[in-house]
């Protein structure tokens, strides 16, 4: 089946860079003559958080969807664990390359380099070794302070042609609850309490309600029925809300009708804020090895030179499908989560999600159409976030 194959390379990338990791340590330790005991302990730790890391897995797949208090905390363990050791990888592969080219230099032409300095080696090694720890302590912060802690975004879109009953429309952009994640429903309901304090005029959601199964939006059902605003409460689906049966799919759709959120599958609504008409239109998913959008549908009926929103989930499909191509003045979207791993410095943000993604978070522009992808309020994989916070987007419209 695939999720073994799946679950199987996952548990043989996490056995093997924790095994480099610990060996490195275990040499660090040899050279100094300390204890043999503290390496001793490491490997033996690494043995039973990696029986414990395919306990939580199979009990992902075959057991209740959601998390508990216990398998959130070993989540979160599992997390403190490996993740850390994913950061130092490239360091000490570095390093380990660096090493056995001067050997082979030194063996190839012995006089041409200088004898090293021992003492001042020791002294870089001993800092080398000390700044290891810095991803335990980052992802740790990362875990405590910013991966249940939302954090408001606002961001005001100038619009040419805006009509004057639109100017100032406000819109709260969420995506990517990722419900099955979170053992507490406590991030929905500080979404909630800031959404309702900022009083918007429509919200959205743009997918990836669940990881893997319908039953998984519990947790966050009570605090999601609370969401209302004047325009309404509209969604579209994810590539993880695909990640079921087609019975279950029905289900998490039925469900999510029942909170009050209108799900747009390929279709559209029409709005009027003011007296003055606002086209919302929603796709499927298309992207991530799905194909599930219909633009030519989802826009059936709409005025071409009208202002139309529209809501996906990937930001390729705003590439492949939108940019340049179709009559849409503002694009919505998430799936990237910024890359949940970031850094934020002098007004920039960068993340490995840049690797990935052309558009990957914020705001972009093309000519008269805008681009916002959200960062989304949950996670996938490890269970934290680092410089990249959950994100509530207050998008403002403006008359350009």
């Amino acid at each position: 089946m695939h999720w073994v194959l799946f679950f199987s390379i996952i548990a043989l990338l996490q056995a093997g860079v924790d095994a480099y990791v610990l060996l490195h340590w275990m040499r660090w330790v040899r050279r100094r003559g300390w204890s043999r005991w503290l390496y001793r302990v490491a490997w033996g730790i690494g043995a039973g958080m990696f029986v414990l890391s395919l306990v939580f897995w199979i009990e992902r797949r075959l057991g209740e969807p959601g998390l508990t208090g216990l398998t959130s905390i070993l989540y979160a363990g599992l997390t403190l664990w490996y993740f850390p050791k994913l950061l130092l990888l490239p360091v000490l592969l570095l390093r380990d390359i660096g090493t056995a080219v001067c050997r082979w230099w030194r063996r190839r032409s012995p006089k041409s380099l200088p004898i090293p300095d021992v003492q001042r080696r020791r002294v870089l090694t001993a800092m080398g070794m000390g700044m290891m720890t810095l991803p335990f302590v980052a992802v740790s912060e990362g875990m405590a302070r910013t991966t249940y802690r939302p954090r408001l975004f606002t961001v005001n879109i100038p619009i040419a042609g805006l009509p004057a009953e639109l100017e100032g429309l406000r819109i709260v952009h969420l995506s990517d609850l990722h419900a099955g994640s979170f053992a507490s429903d406590g991030i929905f309901w500080q979404t909630v309490e800031e959404v309702e304090r900022i009083r918007p005029d429509v919200i959205v959601v743009t997918g990836d309600f669940v990881n893997f199964h319908p039953d998984e939006l519990r947790i966050a059902e009570a605090a999601l029925r609370r969401l209302s605003a004047p325009l309404g409460v509209y969604g579209c689906l994810g590539n993880h809300d695909h990640y079921m049966s087609s019975e279950q799919h029905r289900a998490l759709r039925h469900r999510l009708e029942r909170v009050g959120i209108d799900v747009l599958v390929n279709e559209n609504r029409v709005l009027f804020h003011r007296g003055t008409r606002l086209q919302l239109a929603g796709t499927d998913n298309t992207g991530a090895g799905q194909r599930f959008a219909d633009l030519e549908r989802a826009l059936t009926g709409l005025e071409p030179t009208g202002l139309t929103i529209l809501l996906f989930h990937d930001p390729r499909f705003w590439e492949w499908e939108v940019e340049g191509k179709a009559p849409v003045t503002l694009g919505l979207c998430g799936h990237t989560h910024g890359g949940q791993i970031g850094l934020r410095f002098a007004g920039q943000e960068w993340s490995v999600a840049q690797l990935v993604y052309r558009y990957w978070a914020g705001i972009y522009r093309t000519g008269s159409q805008w681009l916002y992808v959200n960062r989304g309020l949950g996670f996938v994989g490890p269970a934290v976030r680092m410089g990249i916070p959950p994100e509530i987007a207050l998008l403002v419209l403006q008359r350009a």
